[in-house]
């Protein structure tokens, strides 16, 4: 008596399962076959999912870093099973622990004399490094960095970083380049007319706009101005001259910022 034995051609699959992604992320998984079969994803002990249909699109989330490997188990209609271990480095699953972005200047605020900033990188799990330090300048300098401004105001530093151009975090900080202030009032001038110290003139520096006020050492105001050309040559309101003793100085100045400083001191008339 003769036998008819079929033999069934094994079907050959395409798996695409080998990805890089960061956690948090979703994973596609698909597969393509010439002819149709049941198949179904095996991600774990009692955990499979039926991927059936070439071209059919899996997803997942995975919230845990790591490197995954899979199953699949395809059943033609004639009942041929098939397991298919995935664990081939194109058929893995890299899940990337996220970066974490951070920095920290070395002072939020410094003067245009001293502009000179530090960036200290506080920044994990990260190979790349984005920086913008809001002044039109851009590096990629990885780990801390020194930018020196050119001009005042105030700058938004941003820094992206990233892990195998997958996983993406940024951070923020500001600071400020402010104008130099600083005022020195001299203690001692001689107005005399011998064109030699014969003004009382501060000392000024990153001031906008100022108020001079001199008193006697009774309180009473002997002079005032708001101007550089009209400074006090030791006469009095009047245009008497004053005779040689000490005075009091106040001089409220605003800074090119618009903040206000209150300066006070001795003069002493020399005649």
């Amino acid at each position: 008596e003769n036998f008819k034995m079929a033999v069934q051609t094994r079907p050959e699959l395409t798996f695409n399962c080998g990805n890089q992604i960061c956690v948090g992320d979703t994973a596609e998984f698909t597969h393509t076959c010439a002819q149709p079969v049941k198949l179904f994803w095996i991600f774990g002990k009692s955990d499979s999912v039926d991927g059936s249909g070439s071209g059919k699109v899996i997803y997942r989330r995975y919230n845990k870093p790591g490197v995954y490997s899979f199953l699949a188990r395809s059943t033609t209609a004639q009942g041929c099973s098939q397991l298919y271990q995935l664990n081939q480095p194109a058929n893995l699953l890299y899940v990337l622990q996220p970066p974490q972005a951070s920095f920290a200047p070395d002072a939020n605020i410094v003067n245009i004399q001293a502009p000179a900033v530090f960036f200290t990188d506080k920044s994990k799990n990260c190979n790349n490094w984005n920086w913008n330090f809001g002044d039109g300048n851009l590096a990629s300098t990885s780990g801390s960095v020194t930018h020196i401004y050119s001009d005042t105001g105030h700058f938004t530093i941003r820094l992206i970083v990233d892990t195998m151009g997958l996983c993406f975090d940024t951070a923020f900080a500001r600071i400020w380049v402010r104008n130099k202030y600083e005022v020195f009032l001299p203690t001692a001038f001689s107005p005399n007319e011998d064109g030699r110290n014969d003004k009382y003139v501060p000392y000024m520096t990153g001031v906008k706009s100022f108020e001079l006020h001199i008193y006697d050492r009774w309180g009473n105001k002997v002079f005032e101005t708001d101007n550089l050309a009209k400074m006090w040559d030791g006469r009095g309101l009047k245009g008497e001259y004053l005779q040689s003793e000490v005075f009091i100085v106040s001089l409220i100045a605003r800074d090119n910022d618009g903040y206000r400083h209150e300066e006070k001191g001795n003069i002493t008339v020399v005649r």
